[in-house]
């Protein structure tokens, strides 16, 4: 399905300037519906195949129309763009909280039979594209239409320039490599989760409740997206990455945990005694290895020093404004006087003030 997604992009994305965005979703919706039904019936590996290429080919349209409809119906004007990302949030929140509410239903229809989500997944596309036939087709002014309708050969062009212009802009392709990452890790996060609950023998009708629960997270943090970007503007990436990237590097550790025990266990045939041992010096290397890379890396043996060591720095340099007298010369000055409150500099490079070889 992913490599699909990656191949399709381009044929796609000419596909919808040429028949047009409404029409595109309108196709983009029966090819979901083909998707559901080859599910229904399918018996074999090659025809599971054809219906993620199906479905690919769905999900790229939308991808490429969804959004571009709803910005494209928008009034021009300067607040546009924020109107925009407003909509699209609480339409991207309320997506998870329906999201919710079907996974919850389709745990519970699977456990009545395994074609009952599919047939009702089936209901809702074909509803979605009874939907997507009631769309108008947006009309765009004539200053943003002048090469909409190209030909394959200034499309491919265009496509050029993007790509030379993405790998010389060290920003953007930054950002790039960030969302490929951060994609794929979610693809495999969530082939992992789904493994980890048939893994534990979860009984299929709390699949339901667990992916429930799990959008219901997705749809508030949906919900405040405006808020957290306007908190922390260019630094929202890395604020979203740290967490996701540690918790994913925590579930790696797990795995590779599970398996060293597994390999233990059903491998070599070690006792229970022996492997516990073994999970006992697994779990000390991993805590002494975290201690010294944070002490060599971080410097937090100098960081505990100079909480535990008194200084009299701050007594032997105050002074107390009530007995200054400030004198202004005759010719006066603009006085600036600059603070900072609590400024930690103890991860910055000695250069900065800091106490480390390297800024971090």
């Amino acid at each position: 399905f992913t490599a699909s997604c990656l191949i399709l992009q381009i044929p796609l994305g000419l596909f919808v300037d040429r028949f047009g965005k409404k029409n595109s979703l309108i196709f983009a919706n029966i090819c979901l519906c083909v998707f559901t039904l080859i599910l229904l019936f399918v018996n074999n590996y090659t025809q599971l195949l054809i219906a993620f290429f199906v479905d690919a080919i769905g999900y790229v349209i939308k991808g490429i129309c969804e959004t571009n409809i709803l910005y494209d119906s928008l009034p021009r004007g300067k607040k546009r763009g924020s109107l925009f990302s407003w909509i699209d949030g609480k339409g991207t929140a309320r997506y998870y909280v329906v999201d919710a509410i079907t996974a919850l239903i389709a745990g519970y229809a699977f456990v009545v039979s395994p074609y009952l989500p599919i047939i009702l997944c089936l209901i809702g596309n074909i509803i979605a594209t009874i939907l997507a036939t009631r769309f108008r087709h947006t009309k765009i002014p004539i200053e943003d239409d002048d090469d909409i309708r190209t030909g394959a050969k200034e499309y491919f062009k265009q496509l050029k320039d993007a790509a030379k212009f993405a790998i010389t802009s060290k920003r953007l392709l930054c950002l790039l490599i960030f969302f490929a990452l951060i994609t794929g890790l979610n693809y495999n996060l969530t082939t992992f989760r789904g493994g980890v609950l048939e893994q534990i023998q979860l009984p299929e009708q709390y699949f339901g409740l667990v992916f429930a629960m799990i959008q219901i997270a997705a749809a508030t943090c949906s919900g405040v997206q405006r808020i957290i970007h306007r908190k922390f503007r260019n630094k929202t990436l890395t604020v979203i990455g740290i967490p996701m990237t540690s918790l994913l590097i925590l579930i790696g550790l797990n795995v590779l945990y599970f398996l060293v025990i597994k390999f233990l266990r059903n491998v070599l045939k070690l006792k229970d005694t022996i492997i516990s041992i073994i999970k006992v010096i697994l779990v000390l290397i991993v805590i002494i290895g975290f201690c010294i890379y944070s002490w060599i890396k971080v410097d937090v043996g100098g960081y505990i020093k100079n909480i535990v060591t008194a200084s009299s720095f701050i007594e032997d340099n105050y002074v107390d404004p009530n007995s200054v007298k400030i004198t202004f010369p005759e010719e006066k000055r603009n006085l600036i006087f600059i603070v900072l409150e609590s400024m930690e500099v103890s991860f910055m490079d000695e250069a900065h003030g800091g106490a480390l070889d390297t800024n971090l």
